[in-house]
């Protein structure tokens, strides 16, 4: 959900600000080990978009709090964490019109920073340290649009992007029989992200929409479905 405080003239092209919100759910599934990552995961944030001719910027930043459930049915145990964390993304383009459509060319960079609670599995604890970093995208994306009766209207978008983490390492400590010891989890820092959109426009400022995404990498594959609805003042 969301709500937008209308355009306005800015460097020779028109902004917006708004508010946003929403929740999504998630899932990650790893190849070598077989865990298992259920997320659940609310936020709030305000974004602004700026557009001159073809080209366009937008920023968006935001707090998230996540609800993780883990299970490793080969290891034997399943584990609830909670986290929260915050940061920034930032993306420009350049909008090649087509026939009932449109092509987007697409960069990006988004800044993160998390901590999660302790988690406690099988009479061990591991303390996760707090973790920040960048992670730059490359893609595009492609839309069609239909115009119906009445200033309706249904966008369908389909955006494909190379995805290089700069931080993926996590660091924390193993807690067992009275020993610490240091832990670093290193993740995948290059994947690929799909994103699919479907949209319907109400003539009177009302947006709903629903966002399908997935995740592939060498050894891991995820996804997650978001919908909700903004409303332009």
């Amino acid at each position: 959900m969301g709500a937008s405080l209308g355009a306005r003239d800015f460097a020779g092209g028109q902004a917006i600000v708004g508010l946003t919100g929403g929740y999504v759910d998630s899932r990650l599934a790893f190849d070598d080990s077989g865990l298992r990552a259920d997320i659940e995961t609310v936020n709030a944030g305000v974004y602004s978009a700026w557009r001159r001719l073809g080209f366009f910027t937008t920023a968006l930043i935001k707090a998230d709090r996540h609800h993780l459930k883990l299970r490793s049915p080969a290891a034997g145990f399943e584990a609830d964490v909670d986290g929260t964390s915050w940061g920034g993304q930032m993306e420009a383009g350049y909008r090649i019109a087509l026939e009932g459509g449109g092509f987007e060319p697409l960069v990006g960079l988004d800044y993160v920073r998390s901590g999660m609670d302790d988690l406690e599995v099988l009479g061990q604890r591991v303390v996760f340290d707090d973790r920040g970093g960048f992670s730059a995208r490359v893609g595009a994306q492609g839309f069609i649009r239909k115009d119906l009766a009445d200033n309706r209207a249904v966008i369908i978008s389909l955006a494909v992007e190379a995805v290089q983490d700069l931080d993926t390492d996590q660091t924390g400590r193993l807690v067992s029989g009275g020993q610490t010891d240091a832990v670093a989890l290193e993740g995948q820092k290059t994947f690929a992200r799909t994103r699919f959109v479907a949209q319907f426009q109400t003539g009177g400022g009302l947006q709903a929409f629903v966002q399908g995404e997935g995740r592939f990498g060498e050894n891991q594959l995820g996804g997650g479905v978001r919908a909700g609805a903004r409303y332009r003042f």
